[in-house]
């Protein structure tokens, strides 16, 4: 934790990797607009983390940049993270879209991570 703790100061939105030798990690900073939170923005981190086996962590850029962009052109995604404030339904309808786009990133993530993986001979 305290190592994963480090990704957590990004300042600007955008694409960076952090890598030691127990693991690598190919991660996105990006706010989407909510009138919900305060200032008006969720803060937000999707991350690939993986064991120092897989080399090139900027492999995952492109994968990460097209959630990206697939989440901020849903308009009423930050609904999904504000169960309390909203009617259950508009929470659900955002909740299960966002879920999907993350079920599906995962999936693509581990068919590029067996692709970059480094295989003992």
């Amino acid at each position: 934790m305290e190592k994963i703790s480090k990704l957590m100061f990004q300042e600007e939105e955008g694409f960076f990797v952090y890598i030691n030798s127990s693991l690598s990690t190919a991660n996105y900073y990006y706010e989407i607009h909510s009138p919900l939170a305060r200032g008006e923005k969720e803060m937000m981190m999707i991350s690939f983390i993986f064991n120092p086996n897989v080399h090139d962590p900027e492999r995952f850029q492109v994968l990460l940049e097209q959630f990206i962009r697939e989440v901020k052109q849903n308009k009423g995604i930050y609904l999904a993270f504000h169960q309390e404030e909203v009617p259950f339904k508009k929470f659900q309808l955002e909740f299960d879209a966002l879920k999907e786009k993350i079920h599906s990133l995962y999936q693509k993530g581990l068919d590029l991570a067996v692709m970059v993986m480094e295989i003992p001979t």
